[in-house]
């Protein structure tokens, strides 16, 4: 009496190799993605009242997505140098982000030198949230201007401001 070998189903084999293949790439992008901080969401801690809407949750174009903390209690930041507006004062570029590794909410302020009026304010930026382009409240004269970026770091429990840094640029308009 001979036996005889019973041979795997081929198409069987391949469609559960597909699958294993499948559910490992979603997996690794998923892990990935949550190490970079990019998870598309705020942290429920930062989800406070007054969120900006014009916020993007996220790494910015050109950054780097793997970016680490400089150190313990310190803020970091991420913010364009020069900054172009329209001459109706549209369209900034300023690209202000707040890194995923920031314990704080961020708040901007954008003025003129030598003009006490704020320019530009935006609402809390939660920690890996950026904006990219601003409008002015006010526009400016056509040319360059010195100004400065304020950057307060807001603690999300009290809504107290815990400390501000501020940040040159030169303010261009068309």
């Amino acid at each position: 009496m001979l036996r005889q070998r019973s041979r795997p189903h081929t198409a069987l084999v391949l469609v559960l190799s597909i699958l294993c293949a499948i559910l490992i790439a979603l997996g690794l992008f998923l892990f990935l993605r949550n190490l970079n901080g990019s998870s598309g969401e705020v942290k429920s801690a930062f989800r406070v009242e007054g969120l900006d809407p014009a916020a993007q949750t996220g790494t910015p174009p050109g950054a780097p997505w793997n970016e680490k903390s400089p150190g313990e209690n310190l803020f970091g930041y991420r913010v364009s140098s020069t900054v172009t507006f329209q001459s109706d004062g549209t369209g900034g570029g300023l690209n202000v982000q707040n890194p995923a590794f920031n314990e704080y909410l961020m708040v901007v302020e954008l003025t003129a030198d030598g003009d006490e009026s704020v320019l530009y304010r935006s609402q809390y930026i939660a920690p890996n949230q950026y904006i990219s382009k601003i409008d002015l409240r006010e526009p400016l004269a056509p040319g360059e201007h010195e100004g400065t970026v304020y950057l307060s770091a807001v603690d999300p429990k009290t809504l107290d401001v815990v400390g501000v840094l501020e940040n040159p640029i030169l303010i261009k308009v068309k």
